[in-house]
C-alpha cells in the first residue's frame, strides 16, 4: 500500500523508474494517470498501451519515445491490438523506430489475426501484407499468401485490395487469385453479384489443373445458383468432381462415391461407389467412412462383411459427417453391434447405442427399442450387476 506522502506526490515509479507528472493538471487527471502507471506496473496490457501513449505525446508526463516503445512493444506481445496496429504502422514507415518490414508484417499478423473484421485495422493490416508478401519486402516473396491477404480485405470492401487481386490474378495468372476473384464475385459482397465471372476465373483455374478450380466450379454445377438452380449441370460436375477426385480431393472423392451410389447424374453403380467411397474414406472422411460401413454391411459394390462394416461406421463416429445425422450413426452401429452379438461387449455397446439415438429422436431407434424393449431391459439389468 502507498503512503501517503506518495500519494501526494506529483512523482509515480514504472519499473522502478520515477515518473514526473505534471502537477498543473486537473487532479482527476494526476489520479488517472497514477492509476494507468499502477496496472502498467502490474502487466495490464490496456494500461502499458495508454501509458504509451502518453509518454509518444508527452501529456502529463515527460515525453520518452524509448519508454514508449518498450510500453507499447510489451501490450503488443499480449495481443493488444492498438498496441499491434501501430507498431505496424511505426517500422512500416520509419516512425519512432527503423523502418523494418519484417517487423511491420509481425505486428501487422497479430492484427490480422485478431482484430475485428468490421475495423479499419484489420483491413489496412491485410491489405499491407498483401502488399509485403506480393513484394517480398521483409517476408519470403509468396504471391498466394498475397491474395489471400488481398482477398480477405477486398471482403471489406478495401477496392485497391480488389484491384490488385484481379491484377494478379489475369495478369500474373496466379490460380489461387482466380479462385479467390471468383468466391467475391459469386458471393457478391461489396461488388457486383457475376456468377458468370465467377465461372469463367473457376473455368481458368480448373483447365489449368488447379484443384480448388475444378472444385468450384464441380460445386456449381452440381447445386446451380439461384431459385431456378441456374448453371445446375450434372454431367459437368461429375466431370470437375472426377478431375479433382483423381487429383486426390477427399470431398470430390466422396461427392463422386455418393453420385453413383445414388444415381446422381448417372446410372446407379455400386462398385463405382465403393472405389470412391474407399479413397475419400482412407483419407478420413466421415461420410464416406459411414457409406463404407453401410455397402459392407448390405455387400452392395463389395463382398458383404460386418466386421468391416462395424470398423468403418464406428471410424465416422465423431467425425464431421454433415450428410450423415449423429443419431443415424449411432442406430446403424447399435444395430449391427446388436445383430453380431459376438460377446458380451457387443450388447453392451449394441444397448447404449441405440438408446443414445432414442433419446436424440431417431426413428428408427425408436421403433426398435419398443420392439425389443423387454430384451434391452435384460441386458441393462445384467449390465448393472456386473459392475
Amino acid at each position: 500500500m502507498q503512503s501517503r506522502d506518495n500519494i501526494n506526490s506529483n512523482r509515480h515509479s514504472y519499473a522502478k523508474q520515477d515518473i514526473l507528472i505534471n502537477e498543473k493538471l486537473p487532479g482527476r487527471h494526476i489520479k488517472e494517470i497514477r492509476e494507468i502507471i499502477d496496472a502498467a506496473n502490474n502487466g495490464d496490457a490496456n494500461s502499458q498501451y495508454r501509458l504509451a501513449k502518453l509518454f509518444f505525446e508527452g501529456y502529463g508526463i515527460p515525453k520518452d519515445i524509448s519508454m514508449g516503445l518498450e510500453l507499447i512493444e510489451k501490450a503488443a506481445a499480449q495481443g493488444h491490438i492498438e498496441a499491434a496496429y501501430e507498431l505496424g504502422c511505426f517500422y512500416y514507415n520509419g516512425e519512432n523506430v527503423k523502418k523494418s518490414y519484417k517487423e511491420a508484417a509481425k505486428y501487422f499478423t497479430i492484427v490480422a489475426e485478431k482484430a475485428d473484421k468490421d475495423s479499419a485495422q484489420y483491413t489496412t493490416a491485410l491489405y499491407t501484407l498483401g502488399t509485403l508478401y506480393y513484394t517480398g519486402s521483409g517476408v519470403t516473396k509468396d504471391i498466394d499468401k498475397a491474395s489471400t491477404y488481398f482477398s480477405d480485405a477486398a471482403k471489406t470492401g478495401h477496392s485497391t485490395s480488389l484491384m490488385t487481386l484481379n491484377k494478379i490474378a489475369r495478369a500474373d495468372n496466379c490460380l489461387k487469385a482466380k479462385v479467390l476473384l471468383g468466391f467475391i464475385y459469386e458471393d457478391g459482397k461489396n461488388v457486383k453479384k457475376d456468377i458468370d465471372a465467377a465461372i469463367s476465373l473457376f473455368m481458368d483455374a480448373a483447365e489449368q489443373g488447379y484443384i480448388f478450380g475444378q472444385t468450384c466450379l464441380a460445386r456449381i454445377y452440381h447445386y446451380g445458383h439461384g431459385p431456378n438452380n441456374k448453371y445446375q449441370d450434372l454431367t459437368k460436375a461429375i466431370y470437375w468432381y472426377t478431375k479433382a477426385a483423381e487429383q486426390g480431393h477427399r470431398s470430390s472423392q466422396y461427392k463422386l462415391g455418393e453420385f453413383y451410389y445414388k444415381g446422381i447424374g448417372v446410372e446407379k453403380n455400386p462398385t463405382e461407389a465403393f472405389k470412391w467411397f474407399k479413397k475419400a474414406a482412407e483419407q478420413g472422411d466421415g461420410n464416406a467412412q459411414f457409406y463404407m460401413g453401410k455397402m459392407y454391411y448390405t455387400g452392395e459394390g463389395t463382398r458383404k462383411n460386418i466386421a468391416s462394416a462395424i470398423k468403418w461406421v464406428t471410424k465416422s463416429l465423431g467425425q464431421n459427417t454433415s450428410d450423415i445425422s449423429s443419431s443415424e450413426i449411432h442406430f446403424f452401429l447399435g444395430k449391427m453391434l446388436w445383430e453380431r452379438r459376438k460377446d458380451q461387449d457387443d450388447l453392451k455397446n449394441a444397448v447404449q447405442l441405440l438408446l443414445r439415438a432414442h433419446k436424440e429422436y431417431n426413428q428408427d431407434a425408436m421403433d426398435f427399442v419398443k420392439k425389443n424393449l423387454l430384451e434391452i431391459k435384460e441386458i441393462i439389468d445384467k449390465i448393472k450387476k456386473n459392475s
